[in-house]
């Protein structure tokens, strides 16, 4: 008996959202490292926040609209960037961001 299409449609979207996760948290990790090594990290943030605008994008599809939580870490997110707070901002990727991804 075969699989059905649709259910293999939704373990290929399962998959790829992982994907999605993966590269983002990797990307995340990638930054951090760079951010405690102070070396220049602002160079890959666009690719970062494209990698991360994928992967929330799926983690709010999940969530069937309740995204207050991870609202809350992107405006932190947001806040860390614009005040050029480094500590904060890597509190907020480590911490807030990165268990997200994991956890999806």
């Amino acid at each position: 008996m075969s699989i059905p299409f649709f259910v293999k449609r939704c373990e290929a979207d399962m998959e790829e959202k992982k994907k999605n996760y993966r590269e983002a948290a990797c990307q995340i990790k990638n930054i951090c490292d760079a951010m405690l090594k102070k070396e220049n990290y602002m160079d890959k943030m666009p690719e970062c926040i494209t990698s991360i605008n994928h992967a929330i994008m799926s983690l709010i599809e999940e969530t069937g609209g309740d995204a207050s939580n991870i609202l809350q870490v992107l405006e932190d997110m947001m806040y860390g960037m614009s005040q050029q707070d480094e500590v904060f901002l890597l509190d907020v990727l480590r911490f807030g961001i990165l268990p997200l991804l994991e956890k999806g």
